[in-house]
């Protein structure tokens, strides 16, 4: 019977210093947690921006037809290219790429001027085309 009280001895010592590593680990697991959610709440100004910014684009669309009819005589085109600052997004950066280069090479004989935000955007094309960052 001494052996199987050591053992049991053993087992709770065990058992206890698991309930002692799954606490110090649901400790970090809730920091971490709510610093990502403090950082998550600290984009949501960023959010509310972009929204209404798009919400007063879509207003002003009907207002400014005059200046996307089709022309004959275009020269130059615009574009606004709205990149990530950091990695991290999925492929939104190389699809916003994918993008431009499409609508670039649609008009060849248009020369493009890139207007770019972002970090990412300005690397990628800083040896590619001529642009000017915003």
């Amino acid at each position: 019977m001494g052996a199987s009280t050591k053992e049991l001895r053993q087992r709770i010592t065990g058992v206890t210093n698991i309930q002692k590593i799954t606490r110090a680990m649901e400790m970090v697991a809730t920091t971490k947690l709510r610093r990502l959610q403090q950082r998550a709440e600290g984009t949501r100004p960023y959010a509310d921006t972009i929204q209404k910014l798009s919400a007063h684009l879509a207003r002003t669309v009907q207002e400014v037809t005059d200046l996307t009819r089709a022309r004959d005589d275009v020269k130059r085109r615009a574009i606004l290219v709205i990149s990530a600052d950091r990695g991290l997004c999925g492929s939104y950066n190389a699809n916003v790429f994918k993008r431009v280069a499409r609508l670039v090479n649609e008009h060849p004989g248009v020369e493009p001027v890139l207007r770019i935000l972002g970090k990412k955007g300005a690397q990628h094309y800083a040896k590619r085309l001529p642009i000017e960052t915003v």
